[in-house]
């Protein structure tokens, strides 16, 4: 289930422990026509709230506090979760890449990011998404 806002937005959760960072996605998001509907500068928070709040989409950055945004991810897709997940990092090492692929990301995106790359990487996974239904 997710949770389409009422205007059919798409809803997304950010998580990023910069605060700079994730004010930037959140203007990026919003500017490409989605909901921001929780943000987490945490990866426990993170995992909490994208359970509670059910959004379409959450952006992961890898390295956050107390658990990664990879740690997260492995969690939601071991709870079957179908949401779209992408991963930011500043670091797009094969390394980070190969591991964002084992905990099955549906995306990974380096820093800096700009809106055409945010909205593309989520339009196509969300078109991979419904190939799969």
């Amino acid at each position: 289930m997710s949770a389409t806002d009422d205007s059919g937005k798409r809803t997304v959760l950010i998580a990023d422990d910069d605060d700079t960072a994730r004010g930037m996605l959140k203007s990026v998001l919003q500017a490409s026509g989605m909901h921001v509907v929780g943000e987490a500068a945490d990866g426990k928070v993170a995992l909490s709230e994208t359970k509670r709040l059910s959004p379409d989409v959450v952006c992961l950055d890898i390295d956050m506090p107390l658990m990664s945004g990879l740690d997260v991810l492995a969690r939601l897709r071991a709870d079957n979760s179908k949401i779209i997940a992408l991963i930011i990092t500043a670091s797009p090492t094969a390394q980070n890449v190969r591991e964002a692929i084992q905990v099955k990301a549906d995306g990974v995106i380096a820093k800096p990011f700009n809106q055409a790359k945010i909205r593309s990487e989520i339009d196509r996974a969300a078109a991979r998404k419904q190939l799969k239904r």
